[in-house]
């Protein structure tokens, strides 16, 4: 970008001439060079009085030497948007928020986003008192049909409105997206209503980080009011626990949306709307104390224990309680144990590690666990014996002596076992 810069301020000190010699231009250009290119320009646009002609002078080199760095489509658009937000401004004696942001309802409608990302820009760098907060959340229906820059501005002014009045942005946004009746009493008593937003904004990354920090307001408010409330204090407790953990189950759900319309950015999205995710969910599980313990003694869906696993850090502490899975009579409960122990030791090959699974072999070496849990459990097996080399030994004759308790058991049983697990793509 400096380079660019520095070549468009020679230009204007020299007759006028843009041709560069061809051994002066690099072979190859940096990734980050188009990012560094549109915003020098962007710079030189909004500051045309402080740098004379190099803007009109800048915009020709990219132009003719470096056209693969800017669409020129997109830059009319932004110009128009500039002519556009200066009319406005000069056109009213004071600012108007209110017809500012119907401007940008009206831009995100016509799917005009070069347009909108300015003007959006231009709003947030404005000093506002108060936003109307029902204007910024109608926009959001038309926010998430957009590509991810605008999505990741219009983020920025949805929480400039909430930082300047929370409660009411929180409340007019649920209004919008999900029941136009809501009260603010009934979505603290029960922030689980926020899950109801439709799935095309729930799972798009302007929608999903607008209701985690929904979730997190609401869930603040709740457990504050509850404290006001007259009831014994463990059975306050005990709601809310069985709320966060509700509130868990149902985000991990959300790991897995994607937005259908769009198969080139599915992985994109769903990769954002993960990380947002997990990163709340790890938050969450350092300010409430056993609820990881109780989010896996309920067990979720097997697909998503690695992810799960690698990008909460706080769920490392699982170690130390999910051999106690081991013990239920439920086949489903230790098979999720051993997977879960698994990929904890392929994160985290520590000491504690390494003491759960040393107490998940004996556990198994004692005669407890079935042929069909050892043969379902042969993947996490491999994870743990390549985390940990020296239970290779332990493995392989836990693994032999099955495979004589096998040749003795009835082989048909076992079968129908396996299939019907097999059959269950939810749970397994």
């Amino acid at each position: 970008g400096r380079t660019l810069y520095y070549k468009a301020v020679v230009s204007t000190q020299s007759t006028g001439d843009l041709k560069l010699k061809n051994d002066s231009l690099p072979h190859e250009y940096s990734v980050n060079l188009l990012g560094d290119a549109q915003t020098l320009l962007q710079h030189t646009r909004n500051n045309r009085q402080h740098y004379a002609s190099i803007y009109p002078t800048f915009l020709k080199l990219l132009l003719s030497q470096f056209p693969f760095l800017c669409d020129p489509q997109q830059l009319l658009c932004e110009e128009e948007a500039a002519a556009h937000v200066s009319k406005l401004d000069t056109n009213s004696d004071n600012f108007s928020v209110t017809q500012y942001l119907l401007e940008i309802k009206q831009a995100l409608e016509e799917k005009q986003e070069s347009k909108s990302i300015y003007m959006i820009s231009k709003m947030l760098k404005r000093n506002q008192q108060e936003i109307p907060c029902n204007l910024i959340s109608s926009c959001i229906p038309h926010v998430v049909k957009h590509g991810f820059r605008v999505q990741c501005c219009f983020t920025k002014l949805w929480e400039k409105s909430a930082a300047l009045a929370p409660e009411q942005t929180w409340l007019h946004t649920a209004r919008t997206l999900i029941n136009s009746k809501l009260t603010e009493d009934e979505l603290w008593s029960n922030p689980l209503l926020l899950f109801q937003m439709p799935t095309e904004i729930s799972s798009s990354p302007a929608g999903i980080r607008i209701l985690l920090q929904m979730l997190k307001g609401y869930i603040s408010l709740c457990s504050a009011r509850l404290s006001d409330v007259d009831t014994r204090q463990d059975n306050k407790m005990l709601y809310v626990t069985l709320q966060n953990s509700a509130i868990v189950q149902v985000l991990l759900q959300l790991t897995h949306l994607t937005k259908p319309e769009d198969k080139a950015i599915e992985a994109d999205y769903s990769c954002e709307s993960s990380a947002l995710v997990y990163n709340f969910l790890h938050d969450f599980f350092i300010n409430n104390d056993g609820l990881s313990k109780l989010v896996c003694w309920q067990t979720f869906k097997f697909s998503q224990i690695e992810g799960l696993v690698n990008g909460v850090p706080s769920l490392h502490v699982a170690c130390k309680f999910t051999t106690n899975l081991l013990n239920q009579p439920s086949l489903q409960k230790q098979l999720f144990s051993v997977c879960l122990l698994s990929h904890l030791a392929v994160q985290y090959p520590i000491q504690q590690t390494l003491a759960a699974c040393n107490e998940m072999l004996a556990w198994a070496q004692t005669g407890q666990c079935s042929i069909v849990w050892t043969v379902l459990s042969l993947e996490s097996f491999i994870r743990i014996a390549k985390a940990f080399p020296p239970l290779v030994d332990p493995i392989t004759r836990l693994l032999l002596h099955q495979s004589k308790l096998l040749s003795n058991s009835n082989i048909n049983t076992i079968k129908h076992k396996m299939k019907m697990f097999s059959e269950q793509p939810e749970d397994f």
